[in-house]
């Protein structure tokens, strides 16, 4: 994670379909807030050669092959570019709904994107692959998950 301007948002602007953009404000930890960069969903989501985390394992494999250990590669999890994109802020919600009027849709489509990256990064070796996942918040968070349910879920049901 080193290597990367943010742990998630490196992967998500590495898909088809999503633009690096600058929000209004960057993410809020207590008193502090992060530069304002954010992922615009611009087009339908595709998985693209040469996505920078392939690139990063790249670098990391022979380093971890000459010390003897397993290269562990670490990525968003699904969830998380899923949150990012209905949850950031209305302007670029309103972006994924021109892009996704069916939320399913989307859903599907981070799914296959995911699935060619954890391929493609097999096929470069990786056999330790680490999902990183911050969207539990949601389900506990009211003002997040009136954002992330739509009235669609019952948080009593997930949480069981």
């Amino acid at each position: 994670e080193f290597r990367r301007s943010y742990w998630h948002l490196d992967t998500f602007w590495g898909f088809g379909g999503v633009e690096h953009v600058r929000a209004e404000h960057g993410y809020f930890f207590r008193d502090e807030e992060t530069r304002p960069d954010a992922a615009k969903l611009v087009g339908k989501l595709t998985y693209e050669a040469g996505h920078p985390d392939v690139a990063a394992f790249d670098f990391l494999k022979p380093l971890a092959d000459a010390a003897g250990v397993e290269a562990r590669q670490s990525i968003p999890a699904p969830a998380q570019l899923y949150c990012e994109l209905i949850c950031r802020n209305d302007e670029l919600i309103a972006a994924t709904d021109a892009v996704y009027p069916d939320r399913a849709e989307l859903a599907k489509d981070v799914s296959k994107v995911y699935r060619e990256l954890i391929l493609d990064l097999y096929k470069h070796g990786a056999r330790d692959i680490k999902l990183d996942d911050c969207t539990w918040g949601v389900l506990v968070n009211d003002s997040f998950w009136h954002a992330f349910d739509e009235g669609h879920l019952k948080r009593e049901e997930i949480l069981q």
